[in-house]
């Protein structure tokens, strides 16, 4: 039984170097792995912040556009409602101008039948 562990695994005689070498590979794929993982953390945090400054912005641009969008509201507003005024005015005048019309027809017609 010595000699079959002689030449097979802890017992032969490159049988611990070969267990260092594959522990020492193993060591290094794990080193390169971490360091892969710790590289996409830092592009990740790093797309993190360019997100949430983009996410800002827009909130900013949503925040300026909703003001916007209401004070042109309201400018429109504004104007019908001075349109209307000066519909109302127009009208205004318009039926005085042919009730003096109606007026001056009478008078005009007193003058003649005089």
């Amino acid at each position: 039984m010595k000699e079959r562990l002689k030449f097979h695994g802890l017992g032969a005689p490159g049988g611990r170097q070969i267990l260092k070498s594959v522990a020492l590979k193993v060591s290094k794929e794990a080193c390169y792995k971490n360091y892969l993982i710790s590289l996409l953390k830092e592009r990740r945090t790093k797309i993190n912040e360019k997100e949430y400054i983009i996410n800002k912005a827009f909130e900013d641009f949503n925040d300026e556009f909703e003001k916007d969008y209401k004070k042109f509201i309201n400018f429109v507003e504004e104007v019908k409602e001075k349109q209307r005024k000066d519909e109302d005015i127009l009208i205004d005048l318009r039926q005085k101008k042919e009730k003096k019309k109606i007026y001056m027809k009478k008078k005009n017609q007193e003058i003649k039948d005089l």
